[in-house]
């Protein structure tokens, strides 16, 4: 249940805080896929992986208080709790009637 703009707002977020800290950009020049890579490849690279799975993700928003900070205290709780809420009820459900309320739904 990604949502594109606040997708957008946390990169954007993520690099104006970079930014206002002086931080450098610390990947290194990746010539290649990531998925393609060794783990001791992509760790040169500094080339963290992304959460796997929705709960993975709200975990690291719930820890971000930078990010939580920027989005807005009040639209950070209100995100996690439905994200929270539409990750409970789809892993009640079989891969049948996943798929197809995702279906109807997007």
């Amino acid at each position: 249940m990604a949502n594109p703009y606040t997708s957008l707002a946390a990169i954007l977020a993520a690099g104006i805080d970079g930014l206002n800290k002086g931080q450098p950009l610390t990947a290194g020049d990746c010539q290649t896929s990531p998925a393609y890579m060794s783990e001791e490849q992509r760790a040169k690279l500094n080339i963290r992986p992304v959460p796997r799975n929705l709960q993975e993700s709200i975990g690291y928003l719930v820890e971000n208080k930078v990010l939580r900070k920027i989005l807005g205290e009040e639209y950070t709780a209100t995100y996690i709790s439905v994200a929270s809420e539409w990750n409970r009820q789809l892993n009640e459900m079989d891969s049948n009637s996943q798929r197809r309320m995702l279906l109807e739904n997007y």
